[in-house]
């Protein structure tokens, strides 16, 4: 009985979550799932930039260095997760953020919130 209701209430919150994140949400980590965000290193390789470097870091930039390996990212993230765990201590419990939640996103039942936040988090740091 206590599997079954489980089951029913992380099926009633990602119905809720899917119904709260925005067309946009979904289009930025759609666009992320399927790689439609381009590096220095793709723009570079099709004339659009004149160099496949880094703008912030120097290193040649990647598609997972954009968003994980740089150190100014990284930086990003950890600050990311010191201002959830400083507001919202009893929430979810600890958690360390790999390149897996943050580029796929992981929906199992004790990481909703963790989902919606780094989707938030995408958003602004790729558009700012």
């Amino acid at each position: 009985m206590v599997c079954g209701q489980l089951n029913r209430n992380h099926h009633l919150a990602c119905t809720v979550l899917h119904k709260l994140i925005s067309c946009r949400l979904r289009s930025i980590q759609y666009k992320f799932l399927h790689r439609l965000y381009y590096s220095n290193r793709q723009l570079f390789r099709a004339g659009l930039r004149a160099s496949p470097l880094c703008t912030y870091c120097g290193e040649e930039e990647t598609f997972f260095h954009m968003f994980w390996s740089c150190r100014y990212v990284n930086r990003f993230w950890s600050h990311l997760v010191s201002r959830y765990h400083d507001r919202c201590p009893i929430n979810e419990g600890p958690f360390v953020l790999d390149p897996e939640q943050i580029l796929l996103g992981d929906v199992s039942q004790d990481k909703l919130t963790l989902l919606l936040l780094t989707v938030l988090a995408k958003k602004s740091y790729y558009l700012r």
